[in-house]
Protein backbone atom coordinates (compact mmCIF):
# COMPACT_ATOMS: atom_id res chain seq x y z
CA UNK A 1 0.00 0.00 0.00
CA UNK A 2 1.96 2.85 -1.30
CA UNK A 3 1.40 5.73 0.31
CA UNK A 4 1.74 9.59 -1.22
CA UNK A 5 2.34 13.41 0.37
CA UNK A 6 2.90 16.54 -1.72
CA UNK A 7 4.48 19.44 -0.48
CA UNK A 8 3.20 22.90 -1.02
CA UNK A 9 6.43 23.95 -3.27
CA UNK A 10 5.42 20.93 -5.42
CA UNK A 11 7.58 18.49 -4.06
CA UNK A 12 5.93 14.83 -3.43
CA UNK A 13 7.31 11.93 -0.82
CA UNK A 14 6.55 8.24 -1.51
CA UNK A 15 6.24 5.90 1.07
CA UNK A 16 6.50 2.14 0.20
CA UNK A 17 7.01 -1.73 1.55
CA UNK A 18 9.75 -3.92 0.07
CA UNK A 19 9.15 -7.49 1.00
CA UNK A 20 11.44 -9.59 1.26
CA UNK A 21 11.16 -13.43 2.80
CA UNK A 22 9.58 -13.12 5.97
CA UNK A 23 10.90 -9.42 6.50
CA UNK A 24 10.20 -6.06 5.55
CA UNK A 25 11.58 -2.66 4.46
CA UNK A 26 9.85 0.73 4.90
CA UNK A 27 11.27 3.23 2.47
CA UNK A 28 10.93 6.89 1.54
CA UNK A 29 11.37 8.23 -1.91
CA UNK A 30 11.66 11.89 -2.61
CA UNK A 31 10.90 13.95 -5.97
CA UNK A 32 11.61 17.53 -6.60
CA UNK A 33 9.64 18.13 -9.77
CA UNK A 34 5.97 17.15 -8.92
CA UNK A 35 7.05 13.26 -9.91
CA UNK A 36 8.70 13.39 -13.07
CA UNK A 37 11.63 12.56 -11.55
CA UNK A 38 12.73 10.47 -8.01
CA UNK A 39 15.48 10.08 -6.41
CA UNK A 40 16.81 6.82 -4.88
CA UNK A 41 14.64 4.94 -1.82
CA UNK A 42 15.64 5.83 1.71
CA UNK A 43 15.42 2.96 4.13
CA UNK A 44 13.23 3.84 7.10
CA UNK A 45 13.15 0.48 9.30
CA UNK A 46 16.24 -1.37 10.69
CA UNK A 47 17.25 -5.01 9.10
CA UNK A 48 15.08 -8.39 10.65
CA UNK A 49 11.88 -5.91 11.13
CA UNK A 50 8.35 -6.63 9.75
CA UNK A 51 6.89 -3.70 9.08
CA UNK A 52 2.53 -3.83 9.53
CA UNK A 53 0.38 -2.89 5.68
CA UNK A 54 -2.54 -4.85 6.48
CA UNK A 55 -6.17 -2.71 5.94
CA UNK A 56 -6.17 0.08 8.30
CA UNK A 57 -2.98 -1.04 9.92
CA UNK A 58 -0.82 0.29 6.94
CA UNK A 59 1.94 2.91 7.35
CA UNK A 60 1.14 6.78 7.34
CA UNK A 61 2.83 9.30 5.84
CA UNK A 62 2.35 13.28 6.19
CA UNK A 63 4.54 16.27 4.85
CA UNK A 64 4.51 19.85 6.56
CA UNK A 65 6.99 22.50 5.65
CA UNK A 66 10.18 21.29 5.16
CA UNK A 67 10.02 18.14 6.73
CA UNK A 68 8.08 14.31 5.73
CA UNK A 69 6.66 12.24 8.66
CA UNK A 70 6.06 8.57 8.50
CA UNK A 71 4.54 6.21 10.91
CA UNK A 72 4.06 2.75 11.22
CA UNK A 73 3.85 -0.47 13.24
CA UNK A 74 6.87 -2.84 13.26
CA UNK A 75 7.61 -6.07 14.50
CA UNK A 76 11.37 -7.34 15.47
CA UNK A 77 12.17 -11.23 15.92
CA UNK A 78 11.39 -11.36 19.51
CA UNK A 79 7.32 -10.49 18.67
CA UNK A 80 7.55 -7.08 20.04
CA UNK A 81 5.50 -4.27 18.53
CA UNK A 82 6.58 -0.79 18.11
CA UNK A 83 4.87 2.25 16.98
CA UNK A 84 7.63 4.01 15.70
CA UNK A 85 7.89 7.91 13.40
CA UNK A 86 10.48 9.09 11.02
CA UNK A 87 11.28 12.50 10.17
CA UNK A 88 12.75 13.63 6.95
CA UNK A 89 14.25 16.83 6.22
CA UNK A 90 14.64 18.87 3.23
CA UNK A 91 13.81 16.09 0.70
CA UNK A 92 16.42 14.14 1.90
CA UNK A 93 19.14 16.20 2.22
CA UNK A 94 19.83 14.77 6.07
CA UNK A 95 19.42 10.87 7.30
CA UNK A 96 16.26 10.34 8.93
CA UNK A 97 15.25 11.10 12.77
CA UNK A 98 13.97 7.84 13.85
CA UNK A 99 11.55 8.56 17.40
CA UNK A 100 9.11 5.71 19.55
CA UNK A 101 5.61 6.69 20.04
CA UNK A 102 4.55 4.87 22.56
CA UNK A 103 6.12 5.34 26.12
CA UNK A 104 5.49 1.99 27.21
CA UNK A 105 8.85 -0.03 28.26
CA UNK A 106 9.97 -2.02 25.12
CA UNK A 107 9.96 -5.12 26.82
CA UNK A 108 6.25 -4.47 27.34
CA UNK A 109 4.27 -7.09 24.40
CA UNK A 110 0.90 -5.03 24.88
CA UNK A 111 -0.75 -4.33 21.22
CA UNK A 112 -0.75 -0.68 20.07
CA UNK A 113 -1.52 -0.26 16.41
CA UNK A 114 -4.16 1.15 13.82
CA UNK A 115 -2.05 4.43 14.06
CA UNK A 116 -3.06 7.99 12.29
CA UNK A 117 -1.14 10.88 12.00
CA UNK A 118 -2.01 14.56 11.58
CA UNK A 119 -0.06 17.95 11.63
CA UNK A 120 -1.59 20.94 12.98
CA UNK A 121 -1.39 23.95 11.39
CA UNK A 122 1.67 25.74 13.69
CA UNK A 123 3.37 22.73 12.78
CA UNK A 124 2.72 20.26 15.85
CA UNK A 125 2.40 16.74 14.90
CA UNK A 126 0.09 14.45 16.79
CA UNK A 127 -0.40 10.32 16.68
CA UNK A 128 -3.21 8.10 17.55
CA UNK A 129 -3.79 4.55 17.70
CA UNK A 130 -5.52 1.78 19.34
CA UNK A 131 -3.78 0.59 22.56
CA UNK A 132 -4.17 -2.62 25.20
CA UNK A 133 -1.81 -1.81 27.99
CA UNK A 134 -4.50 -1.12 30.24
CA UNK A 135 -5.68 -4.74 29.49
CA UNK A 136 -9.60 -3.72 28.18
CA UNK A 137 -9.57 -6.12 25.62
CA UNK A 138 -9.31 -9.20 28.25
CA UNK A 139 -12.52 -8.41 28.90
CA UNK A 140 -14.61 -6.44 26.14
CA UNK A 141 -12.98 -7.15 23.16
CA UNK A 142 -12.12 -3.82 22.43
CA UNK A 143 -8.78 -1.42 22.97
CA UNK A 144 -8.45 2.44 24.45
CA UNK A 145 -7.83 5.13 22.04
CA UNK A 146 -4.49 7.36 22.82
CA UNK A 147 -2.68 10.05 21.39
CA UNK A 148 0.87 11.69 21.77
CA UNK A 149 1.70 14.74 20.85
CA UNK A 150 4.83 16.26 19.05
CA UNK A 151 6.11 19.79 19.40
CA UNK A 152 9.67 19.64 18.31
CA UNK A 153 8.70 18.58 14.64
CA UNK A 154 8.87 14.74 15.71
CA UNK A 155 11.86 14.39 17.58
CA UNK A 156 10.16 13.36 20.54
CA UNK A 157 6.62 13.14 22.11
CA UNK A 158 5.10 14.37 24.89
CA UNK A 159 3.89 11.50 27.61
CA UNK A 160 1.00 9.75 25.89
CA UNK A 161 -2.74 10.76 26.78
CA UNK A 162 -6.02 7.95 26.91
CA UNK A 163 -8.26 10.02 24.82
CA UNK A 164 -11.43 7.16 25.03
CA UNK A 165 -12.16 3.68 25.91
CA UNK A 166 -13.97 0.45 24.14
CA UNK A 167 -13.03 1.65 21.09
CA UNK A 168 -13.43 -1.12 18.02
CA UNK A 169 -10.42 -3.22 17.80
CA UNK A 170 -10.43 -3.43 13.86
CA UNK A 171 -10.69 0.52 13.27
CA UNK A 172 -8.00 3.35 12.67
CA UNK A 173 -8.86 6.09 14.48
CA UNK A 174 -8.76 9.71 12.93
CA UNK A 175 -7.18 13.55 13.85
CA UNK A 176 -8.24 16.83 13.08
CA UNK A 177 -6.53 19.72 14.46
CA UNK A 178 -8.49 23.00 14.35
CA UNK A 179 -6.50 26.91 14.05
CA UNK A 180 -7.25 27.24 17.80
CA UNK A 181 -4.97 24.56 18.60
CA UNK A 182 -8.73 22.19 19.70
CA UNK A 183 -7.95 18.19 18.64
CA UNK A 184 -10.80 16.24 18.05
CA UNK A 185 -10.60 12.03 17.58
CA UNK A 186 -12.89 10.11 15.93
CA UNK A 187 -13.36 6.46 16.26
CA UNK A 188 -15.53 3.64 16.63
CA UNK A 189 -17.12 3.19 20.06
CA UNK A 190 -18.92 0.05 20.81
CA UNK A 191 -22.09 1.06 22.50
CA UNK A 192 -24.38 -1.31 24.87
CA UNK A 193 -24.68 -4.87 23.02
CA UNK A 194 -22.18 -4.38 21.10
CA UNK A 195 -23.51 -1.17 18.87
CA UNK A 196 -20.94 0.03 17.05
CA UNK A 197 -20.99 4.40 16.10
CA UNK A 198 -18.16 6.59 15.16
CA UNK A 199 -18.04 9.07 18.46
CA UNK A 200 -15.61 12.08 18.85
CA UNK A 201 -13.12 13.43 21.72
CA UNK A 202 -12.46 17.06 21.78
CA UNK A 203 -9.38 18.13 23.43
CA UNK A 204 -9.48 22.01 24.56
CA UNK A 205 -5.78 22.32 25.68
CA UNK A 206 -3.43 20.94 22.95
CA UNK A 207 -4.07 16.91 23.49
CA UNK A 208 -3.79 17.13 27.18
CA UNK A 209 -7.12 16.12 28.72
CA UNK A 210 -10.15 14.72 26.33
CA UNK A 211 -13.59 15.98 27.45
CA UNK A 212 -16.54 12.40 27.71
CA UNK A 213 -16.60 11.42 23.94
CA UNK A 214 -20.16 12.28 22.39
CA UNK A 215 -21.87 10.06 19.87
CA UNK A 216 -22.08 11.15 16.53
CA UNK A 217 -25.26 9.21 15.31
CA UNK A 218 -27.62 6.93 17.28
CA UNK A 219 -29.18 4.71 14.59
Amino acid sequence: RPVLAATVAGGLYLLSVQQTGETSALTLRMSHDSGDHWMPPTQLTAPGVTVTTSAENAPQLAAHGMYAFALWQQRDASGVAQLLLARSTGMGAAPPSITPVTDTPLTDKTYSGFATLATAPNGDLYAAWLDGRDKTSDSTGTFNVYLARSTDHGLSFHPNVKVATLACPCCRPSVAIAANGNVYVAYRHVFGDNERDIAVATSTDHGEHFAPPVRIAND
